[in-house]
């Protein structure tokens, strides 16, 4: 089917580095692909919504401290 669409004939061998034409099943995968991902990007997204909600409701004051790691393993 590749060999029809470029032009060539039936024992000429495809040249390296020649893009075939994407099948309608590849693009259909490619499809079916993004969307999995997509779900589940949005998956990770709603449970990290969620756990912060909880946490915004549970305590008053949330507080978020830098550490030095460097120096923390330094002391051991």
């Amino acid at each position: 089917m590749a060999r029809k669409t470029l032009g060539l004939a039936d024992h000429t061998p495809i040249p390296k580095g020649l893009r075939l034409p994407i099948s309608g099943n590849a693009q259909k995968a490619r499809v079916r692909l993004s969307k999995l991902h997509a779900r589940i990007a949005n998956i990770r997204q709603e449970g990290l919504h969620k756990l912060t909600s909880w946490l915004r409701r549970r305590f008053h004051r949330v507080l978020v401290k830098e550490l030095k790691v460097g120096g923390m393993e330094k002391n051991r």
